[in-house]
């Protein structure tokens, strides 16, 4: 069983390669998560989880993703949450929209992250 922060290390690899300077999406998505500024504010509102004063933006970002993966790591799979994070809506593989790319790139991350530790 992977840990969070091996879940978390693996969201960072997939996502941006774990560059922190990583632009995306039509340089709508920052970061090592590669977050639109939107969705981190969408996040924001429903975890109670702001900025604090003068906090990077990884760093904010990550403390989301932080909390989004131990509050829902109880109830879904590793790979589940990160499509959570990148869709932005709750899928299993049997439903529409579901990412397969993305879901085989990110458990690729998982394994290298878990077995590199």
């Amino acid at each position: 069983m992977a840990t969070v922060a091996q879940c978390i290390q693996a969201l960072a690899n997939a996502e941006s390669g774990d560059d922190p300077e990583a632009w995306g999406d039509d340089r709508r998505a920052l970061g090592t998560y590669q977050c639109h500024a939107d969705r981190a504010i969408t996040e924001a509102r429903r975890l109670n989880l702001w900025p604090l004063l003068n906090e990077r933006w990884d760093d904010w970002v990550g403390r989301i993703v932080l909390q989004i993966f131990t509050d829902e790591l109880p109830r879904w799979s590793p790979v589940g949450v990160a499509m959570y994070w990148h869709l932005e809506k709750w899928l299993t593989p049997d439903m529409p929209g579901w990412d397969t790319r993305y879901a085989t790139d990110y458990l690729a991350a998982l394994q290298e992250v878990v077995e590199g530790a």
